[in-house]
C-alpha cells in the first residue's frame, strides 16, 4: 500500500470517527461506527500489525478444520449438559437454560474461568456432573489445546518461513536486475 492511499485512509477514517461523534451529541445518541472505525485506522497505519493480522487470517483459514472440531466438541458437551440438567433447578439457573447458553457455559469451563462457580450447584443437581466437567477439562486440555497449538503454530511458521523465502528471491531478482 503506498503512502498515499494509506494516508486517505486515515484521514478518511478520522473524518468519519468525527462526523460520527457530533451525531451523537447532537442528536445524543449511541456511537458504534467510530468504535468499528478504529481499529481500521491502527490496520492502516502499523504495517507489521497489518501483517501479522494477515498472517494470522490465513493460518485460521488453513486451520479451519481444527476449529471446525473444537466448534462439534463444545456443541457436544453443551448439548449433553443441556440434557443433563432438563427439568433441574440447575436448568433455570443462568448456566444451562438452552443449549446456546450451555455452550458457552462450557467454553467458559474450559477456559478456566468460574469453574467452580459452575460446578458446585451442578454437582448438588447431579453427581455426575462433577466427572463430566473433569473429563470434558481433560480431553480438552490434554488433547485439544496441544493439537490446536501444535497446528497453529506448524501452520504460522510455514506462513512466516513462506514470506521469508519470497522476500529472499526478491532480493536476488533485485540484485541481479541492479
Amino acid at each position: 500500500m503506498t503512502e498515499r492511499i494509506r494516508e486517505a485512509i486515515v484521514i478518511i477514517t478520522i473524518a468519519v470517527i468525527f462526523v460520527d461523534k457530533m451525531l451523537c451529541l447532537i442528536f445524543n445518541s449511541v456511537t458504534f461506527i467510530s468504535d468499528l472505525l478504529k481499529p481500521l485506522i491502527l490496520f492502516a497505519i502499523f504495517r507489521n500489525l497489518r501483517e501479522a493480522s494477515v498472517n494470522l487470517l490465513i493460518v485460521f483459514w488453513k486451520s479451519k478444520n481444527m476449529i471446525i472440531l473444537l466448534i462439534i466438541y463444545y456443541s457436544l458437551f453443551g448439548w449433553i449438559t443441556e440434557r443433563m440438567f432438563l427439568g433441574t433447578a440447575q436448568a433455570n439457573n443462568q448456566f444451562f437454560p438452552d443449549r446456546e447458553t450451555s455452550i458457552w457455559t462450557m467454553m467458559t469451563v474450559f477456559g478456566g474461568a468460574n469453574l467452580i462457580i459452575r460446578i458446585l450447584p451442578s454437582y448438588s443437581a447431579n453427581r455426575f456432573s462433577g466427572i463430566l466437567f473433569y473429563i470434558f477439562n481433560i480431553i480438552g486440555i490434554v488433547f485439544f489445546m496441544n493439537v490446536v497449538i501444535a497446528i497453529m503454530y506448524h501452520m504460522y511458521l510455514a506462513q512466516v518461513n513462506e514470506r521469508i523465502n519470497n522476500f529472499k528471491k526478491t532480493v536476488e531478482t533485485m540484485l541481479t536486475d541492479a
